[in-house]
């Protein structure tokens, strides 16, 4: 059985159709990835699909002092890290033709 949706390698930012894969449909981590530039605020919204996400472990000086119950990071702490990450990447900016830095959430 296939699943109609997006791509992600559809570059028409409207409603062009694929088909996926039922593998695709059930495994796929469906997102939205938004870059904004660092110098005229232009801000773009694409959607990207994952198969993996790298666990990105807390820094154990951001857990709360005191708490003696959280020895070391839990899964769920460890996978809310890993999907909320932001960095500052060069890519191209449509707003002003240019190479510049933009910020990656």
């Amino acid at each position: 059985n296939n699943m109609i949706g997006r791509g992600p390698n559809d570059k028409s930012g409207g409603g062009g159709n694929v088909v996926c894969g039922g593998v695709e449909a059930l495994f796929a981590l469906s997102s939205k990835q938004t870059h904004r530039c660092a110098q005229c605020n232009r801000e773009d919204v694409k959607p990207v699909r994952a198969f993996q996400t790298d666990l990105n472990y807390p820094n154990p000086k951001e857990f709360p002092k005191g708490d003696t119950r959280v020895s070391t990071p839990t899964f769920s702490a460890c996978l809310a890290k890993s999907l909320s990450t932001s960095q500052e990447v060069r890519a191209w900016c449509e707003g002003h033709q240019a190479y510049t830095r933009m910020m990656q959430e």
